[in-house]
């Protein structure tokens, strides 16, 4: 169940799941970006990629995703980073790149529950009794 969808700034489009959440970049706006270089907080959880995007996928608990909890919600926050960028050809490490995002939980749901009782239970100092 998609929980939520959020574009940050054009070509970034976070994806918020109950398990966990993604974040895509669009090669066309990240042209200088190579998915063999990005990861997030933790280095081992590393960018995959298709002809058309950057993906990066976690769990909320892990790849160093942090929370911050309020009366009425959870953020889990992350950042996408680069161990090196190539401009013009040029392997540079003089942009800092952070692309932070993150997701927000409601700590409320509605859930309807309904149910048929089987029969009635009644008790007495130890005793109970099932009418059916």
């Amino acid at each position: 169940m998609l929980l939520s969808l959020t574009r940050l700034e054009p070509g970034v489009e976070v994806t918020c799941e109950e398990e966990f959440m993604q974040v895509d970049l669009e090669r066309a706006n990240f042209r200088n970006f190579d998915p063999s270089y990005l990861h997030l907080n933790y280095q081992r959880c590393r960018a995959t990629a298709n002809s058309t995007h950057i993906s990066l996928r976690t769990s909320l608990n892990d790849c160093g995703t942090t929370f911050n909890e309020t009366n009425d919600q959870i953020r889990f926050d992350n950042v996408v980073k680069a161990e090196k960028v190539i401009v013009q050809g040029v392997v540079t490490r003089s942009f800092d790149i952070n692309i932070k995002f993150y997701c927000k939980y409601s700590k409320s749901k509605f859930v309807q529950v309904s149910f048929r009782p089987f029969g009635i239970v009644t008790g007495n100092e130890g005793i109970i009794s099932f009418l059916l």
